[in-house]
């Protein structure tokens, strides 16, 4: 069972069973000095990581002036956008126990070695990690290291502590739990993969989570998400995803997160990952309804979401740019400033650029974060004497394929286009999010689809109108001219934030929707 939290002020919810005492990893993630790490790669080895980079190799690792690690498991990571082959500029997973299990590297037998190429100022983890911990909030600490492979200088890497065994005892009383990795953009509906847990049975745990989450009854919802997750914890990290501007974290984008289920409870935990590009938009909102599963259905209740608007304002303090956050980035600042030089001056003054540029930003985002939480609750859709309203705003999205997509809305009559281009076929569609009070509705659209062929083996392919979250077989499954779509749902809280979709699933074929045909219905 996890710490007890209250509503005003959680708890520090690192209560282990025993008295830790402070280890070598304390002393490198709060050490003034900067690591120089060498890893030494043989051929062989090197060859088998450009065939497999997310199989582990062998490796020896050289720590100047300390121990050298024989026998180290090394692989590629990183998603999309920061992955390097390995005769580029890789990131790495270290295990030193993987071939001598004994063997620990600062009281560690596993961490990251990130190569930030989406943060030139390499302390977007570091300020993410300091923030979240302050917030109370389970993350993994970060420091710095001079990387060399063989006689190649990668240059300065942000060093991670991993999420494993020694992360969880360091922050939960009971540790053999399930823990899972929420993989690139999904959500508690995928197969997630198990980092951690041996019963066969866990994912009954994953099971039991979502159907809480898509239970119609709003009361039985409550009562079965409150059993599954645990509360404030939770709303602390969707108040901190936000404030921090995570727009590919779990809350806004499905993305970059790991999820704990303590033992006994089986109560969730949410754990923040991947945050390398926070604080890119100092107005980015803090006030929209996220999307993920979760997070809907826990800010849908009204109760909760005036706990999470009061969490909102008692975290605002951690931001203050001149009090907590200033004096911190200048220290961490003068700490990478000696081996930023050392690489040279034009590198130097890239990374002190985007150091200048991240401050600016937090001074923007602690003034924009002051005023968003004085805002009130965004205001449901109005009707008024109307039962039809034509909707504007809205965005695409894309899952599969590299579809061509362009909103004509000067085109008259404007209309919205679609088309499916890639090799597996294309999963894309246009979106809409408004807040409704309780009734039913009817989202309509017109549409014509030409040259559609569906995806080999996949029953959903064709063109279908819903609302996210919920599943909806295809209206249209061959050529048609002018086709009504009428998707029909109900809202059964006071106040909920739906997304519309209008989707399109096909290894081929043109979607054009009429844009003013986009509407909701009020029955």
């Amino acid at each position: 069972m996890g710490p007890a939290w209250t509503q005003s002020s959680p708890p520090d919810p690192r209560v282990p069973a025993r008295s830790l005492k402070p280890d070598a990893s304390d002393r490198l993630y709060g050490g003034a000095s900067i690591l120089r790490l060498t890893l030494e790669i043989s051929e062989t080895e090197l060859e088998r990581l450009r065939k497999e980079p997310r199989k582990f190799a062998v490796a020896r690792l050289v720590e100047q002036g300390g121990r050298v690690y024989e026998d180290v498991g090394v692989k590629l990571k990183g998603a999309a956008g920061s992955f390097r082959e390995i005769d580029d500029q890789p990131a790495f997973t270290i295990d030193v126990a993987k071939y001598s299990p004994q063997q620990r590297f600062h009281d560690q037998s596993r961490f990251h070695l990130n190569n930030s190429v989406q943060d030139n100022s390499r302390l977007h983890e570091l300020v993410a990690s300091d923030l979240m911990s302050q917030a109370k909030i389970p993350a993994p600490r970060v420091t710095h290291a001079r990387l060399k492979m063989n006689t190649r200088d990668l240059g300065v890497y942000v060093l991670k502590e991993s999420f494993d065994a020694t992360f969880l005892a360091r922050h939960f009383v009971r540790t053999a739990g399930t823990l899972y990795d929420g993989g690139f953009l999904q959500d508690i509906d995928a197969e997630l993969e198990k980092d951690i847990g041996r019963n066969p049975k866990e994912r009954l745990e994953l099971q039991a989570l979502l159907e809480a989450c898509r239970t119609e009854d709003p009361a039985t919802r409550w009562r079965l998400i409150e059993r599954q997750v645990a509360i404030d914890p939770f709303l602390s990290f969707v108040s901190m995803e936000l404030m921090v501007g995570h727009w590919d974290g779990y809350s806004l984008n499905r993305n970059n997160y790991r999820l704990w289920f303590e033992p006994g409870m089986q109560q969730a935990w949410f754990l923040p990952h991947g945050m390398d590009q926070i604080f890119q938009d100092a107005e980015a909102p803090i006030l929209d309804y996220p999307m993920a599963i979760v997070a809907d259905a826990i800010l849908r209740r009204p109760e909760w979401r005036a706990r999470f608007r009061k969490r909102l304002q008692e975290l605002l303090p951690l931001f203050d740019f001149k009090r907590k956050l200033e004096p911190k980035l200048q220290t961490w600042k003068k700490r990478l400033e000696p081996v930023m030089k050392d690489l040279g001056d034009e590198r130097f003054a890239e990374w002190n650029n985007a150091v200048r540029d991240l401050e600016n930003r937090l001074e923007a985002r602690d003034q924009s974060l002051r005023d968003q939480v004085a805002r009130p609750e965004p205001e449901a859709l109005e009707f008024g004497a109307r039962t039809r309203v034509v909707l504007k705003g809205w965005f695409s999205n894309c899952e599969r394929g590299e579809p061509t997509i362009d909103q004509r809305v000067r085109q008259k009559p404007p209309v919205f286009f679609l088309r499916c281009q890639g090799k597996e076929g294309t999963i894309a569609s246009f979106r809409h999010r408004i807040m409704l009070k309780k009734g039913l509705y009817t989202f309509e659209a017109k549409a014509t689809v030409k040259g559609l062929e569906p995806i080999p083996e996949d029953k959903e392919s064709g063109v279908s109108s819903r609302i996210s979250g919920s599943s909806s077989a295809p209206e249209i499954t061959t050529n048609v001219e002018g086709h009504l779509l009428r998707h029909e749902f109900e809202i059964r809280e006071d106040r909920r934030l739906v997304e519309l979709v209008l989707e399109i699933r096909g290894q081929a074929g043109e979607l054009t929707v009429d844009a003013q045909s986009l509407a909701l219905v009020k029955r």
